[in-house]
């Protein structure tokens, strides 16, 4: 009986080692795609001796680079994540000026919550690349994290919405399977990491919804449980 049980712990403990280095490897595979062209925008303000702009934006690409490279913490509040997420879109303001805007209404008592490194800015990222579109009308994101419905204390709801193009039919057909198997194939690595990931930290008690506004944009809900953010504090404070 005793080896069966040092046998069940030993299994249980391989399995979350692999857990572990599952979990690392897809966060590694995550690779923002906009360097070579803040770098050239760095040039260009550099050649009409827009000095306080390369200034800024060198500060932020720093600060930038100085998150993304913390690969021994996988994990970050969602203050942080939010502060590299601002950081990234004052980055895209400096380079689309008037023609972009953003906006970001998330309320204190979210602020602890532990997530995923690189946990919203795919999203971000994903709607500026595939979803802006040239017109009279700037291109806004807006976050907004609230309460979830059933009941509202339990789950956080983190909303990411722009006014672009929106998801095309094929990829949020494609995106959907995610309620079916829980591996969304979509031809967006940064998407499907982040699903993968989240599924990895809070199991069956998140969601990563896709849909398109009534009035257009693309629309990104993540629904996460508030109890594992609570146990996880309880388990830090435990540990001072």
């Amino acid at each position: 009986a005793a080896e069966i049980r040092h046998l069940k712990i030993h299994v249980y403990e391989e399995r979350l080692r692999l857990k572990e280095a599952e979990f690392k490897q897809l966060q590694s595979k995550i690779s923002p795609h906009f360097y070579v062209n803040t770098l050239n925008i760095i040039y260009n303000l550099a050649a009409v001796r827009k000095y306080e702009l390369v200034q800024k934006l060198a500060r932020l690409m720093a600060d930038h680079f100085n998150f993304t490279l913390r690969a021994g913490k996988p994990v970050v509040s969602l203050a942080e994540e939010l502060n590299h997420v601002r950081n990234y879109l004052e980055i895209q303001l400096i380079r689309f000026t008037k023609n972009f805007s953003y906006e970001i209404t998330v309320p204190e008592r979210y602020y602890d919550l532990p997530v995923p490194m690189l946990t919203i800015q795919p999203f971000v990222e994903n709607a500026i690349i595939h979803g802006m579109k040239l017109g009279s009308e700037p291109f806004r994101i807006t976050i907004e994290a609230i309460p979830g419905a059933d009941p509202p204390d339990e789950t956080v709801r983190i909303i990411i919405r722009d006014n672009g193009k929106g998801f095309a039919p094929d990829i949020l057909e494609r995106l959907q399977c995610w309620h079916e198997n829980g591996k969304p194939d979509c031809g967006h690595i940064g998407i499907g990491n982040v699903c993968h990931r989240l599924a990895m930290m809070f199991g069956d008690g998140m969601r990563c919804l896709f849909r398109n506004g009534e009035n257009g944009g693309a629309i990104v809900e993540l629904i996460l449980p508030l109890q594992y953010g609570r146990e996880r504090s309880r388990v830090q404070l435990a540990g001072r």
